[in-house]
């Protein structure tokens, strides 16, 4: 528990708002400290407070409060540390001057904690700690306090945690607020856990000790029952004990002497499934090695295994994109962390037909299979292999004169799409008729 005390500073007479302040406030441990002030105007609008590092500042304003309002609790605060205030009063006309500045210090609070089966006692140089019944007490910042162990008939202290470590002797400096564990402790045995194999997980005791994790041996008392429980990590898969205990469930020791147990883990694996789509072919493979798809579209990998697959389209094919656990068409980079699926898209490869007209006359030219309508659309693509055929209609008043480019002649144009082709229509307007009829009179 931190201790209250109050420091309280001068009166501050303030001319702009013809009002007077007074700047008090407490500082407590629990990390605040209280303002209050003497509000001695009647037009203010409220007030500004500000806080520093120091009495130079540099101030930050931290906070408002209304009229009539002399009081703040500034909460939060870090512990062995100075803080500086000062307060405006303000209103629509501006604000006033400050008061003066005040500034005070947080306590920190030493807590004592005692842990193991055994007993002792704890206590302090300078007093407040007597840890027996009194396990914290708070301290000026920078004091330097000595705690000392003292086990109980029966039992051991086997040392200090937190802000010290070891069994010597424990001087805590009170830069923040701290906190020590002394641990004391009847006759023990130890019980050591290794882990093995190429997964991870981690073993706790019931009762508590081991955590492997970080903490794989400890001791137990004599004639305890231990019991070991697994936990395989993301990723891998618990399988089994060896030492004092097999097979792969419970593990119960009775700590009759210093025991040794194994936990074995193996990673988990997934498997990544690779599916091909489109009209095209091709080929994807793996790296590290797996699928190669092609015959094997399917492989198991270790678990958070960074899987590559790379396609490699058959000649006359485009690779289309990838979905699933990938998209896009760049590098498909798999994390196998669970089971995953990714399908490669390989498409025919196409090519554009394109159709012009000329000549002094109009029409059009269409395309079966559809695509070109040449009027607008005098351009498409094709799978390579398609078989084209181009149809020229003469508008009315033209007649269709013949094909140039991919084909020849007046008769049908059919265009097999094996590269980017062009095709011309000429289209030549009608001559005018004969005039008939003609007479001399």
């Amino acid at each position: 528990m931190h201790f209250l005390h109050t420091l309280c500073k001068q009166t501050f007479r303030v001319a702009l708002l013809a009002f007077a302040l007074s700047f008090c406030h407490s500082e407590a441990g629990a990390a605040q400290l209280q303002l209050s002030w003497t509000d001695n105007s009647t037009n203010e609008d409220g007030f500004k407070i500000e806080r520093g590092a120091s009495t130079s500042g540099p101030f930050t304003q931290i906070a408002t409060v209304l009229t009539n309002v002399a009081t703040y609790t500034d909460t939060g605060l870090a512990d062995a540390t100075q803080f500086c205030y000062r307060v405006r009063a303000y209103n629509t006309g501006g604000d006033s001057g400050y008061t003066n500045t005040a500034c005070a210090t947080t306590t920190a609070t030493l807590t004592l904690a005692k842990a193991g089966n055994g007993t002792g006692s704890v206590g302090s140089t300078p007093s407040g700690i007597t840890c027996g019944s009194t396990c914290s007490a708070s301290y000026s910042a920078g004091a330097s306090v000595t705690l000392t162990a003292t086990p109980s008939a029966g039992s051991v202290f086997t040392g200090w945690s937190g802000a010290c470590t070891g069994t010597g002797t424990c001087v805590v400096t009170m830069t923040a607020a701290q906190s020590v564990t002394a641990t004391f402790t009847l006759q023990t045995f130890n019980l050591t856990l290794t882990k093995a194999g190429a997964g991870t997980g981690t073993v706790a005791s019931s009762p508590s000790g081991i955590n492997c994790g970080a903490t794989c041996s400890a001791s137990f008392n004599n004639g305890t029952s231990v019991t070991l429980t697994p936990t395989a990590a993301s990723g891998s898969t618990f399988a089994g004990w060896s030492g004092v205990c097999s097979g792969t469930g419970s593990c119960v020791v009775s700590m009759t002497s210093a025991q040794s147990v194994t936990a074995t883990f193996n990673l988990q694996t997934f498997a990544l499934t690779l599916t091909k789509a489109g009209a095209g072919s091709g080929n994807v493979t793996s790296s590290p090695a797996g699928v190669d798809c092609g015959a094997t579209c399917s492989a198991s990998f270790n678990s958070g295994t960074s899987v590559t697959l790379t396609p490699t389209a058959a000649s006359g094919s485009t690779f289309g994109g990838w979905s699933g656990a990938c998209t896009g068409t760049g590098a498909c980079t798999v994390s196998m962390t669970s089971a995953k699926s990714v399908t490669a898209t390989f498409n025919l490869q196409t090519f554009a037909l394109t159709a012009t007209k000329s000549g002094t006359g109009a029409g059009t030219i269409t395309s079966s299979p559809a695509g070109i309508n040449c009027g607008s659309t005098c351009s498409a693509n094709y799978t390579v292999g398609t078989s084209v055929t181009l149809t020229a209609t003469a508008a009315s008043g033209s007649t269709f004169a013949g094909w140039s480019g991919a084909c020849t002649g007046a008769g049908a144009c059919v265009v097999t799409v094996d590269a980017a082709k062009s095709v011309g229509a000429a289209f030549n307007t009608t001559p005018p008729s004969p005039p008939g009829g003609l007479s001399i009179n």
